[in-house]
């Protein structure tokens, strides 16, 4: 992992208030602050994160992200790094539209910062994707995959639930 990546899984556990860093899962690992996720199937390798033991919050967070990746409708949407960037200097909250496979539209309020830390850790050409979250079904979530993800399931994604605020754009 490169040292952007770090930087920004710790700006995510700056947002954590909980009595440790990382949640571990069976063979999963998930940094989060409850709004931003990254779920590795390594222990951060390189980093000084705490790591908490196995436990039913981290089952329930696991079970939680991995619902909705497997049950979600995603389409990908706009995921050039250097574009957020830019909108997250101008803009707190945007709206992130798609059309799912089956033609429906889909649209969700996102923080433009969590957007970019999510990305950056997941690194350098990461892919963004949008779907509707089934657990609160109007609502959509962001999916964020590596450069090299082919399809299948993945050992290193992110994951970003919306904000209620609304987007001033």
């Amino acid at each position: 992992m490169t040292n952007k990546q770090f930087t920004a899984m710790r700006r995510i556990l700056g947002r954590n208030f909980r009595t440790h860093s990382v949640y571990v899962w069976q063979d999963r690992y998930i940094l989060t602050d409850g709004t931003v996720s990254v779920v590795s199937s390594t222990d951060f390798p390189g980093s000084d994160f705490e790591i908490g033991e196995q436990n039913e919050q981290a089952k329930n967070i696991y079970d939680a992200i991995m619902k909705e990746m497997k049950n979600g409708d995603y389409v990908r949407t706009q995921d050039d790094l250097a574009s957020w960037r830019k909108v997250a200097r101008k803009e707190e909250i945007i709206q992130i539209e798609g059309n799912t496979s089956d033609g429906e539209h889909i649209a969700g309020n996102f923080n433009t910062r969590l957007v970019v830390d999510a990305m950056d850790s997941i690194g350098t050409g990461s892919m963004l994707y949008i779907g509707k979250l089934h657990m609160i079904s109007n609502l959509c979530g962001l999916i964020v995959l590596p450069k090299n993800y082919t399809g299948g399931e993945t050992d290193f994604f992110g994951f970003v639930l919306p904000t209620r605020k609304q987007a001033t754009i």
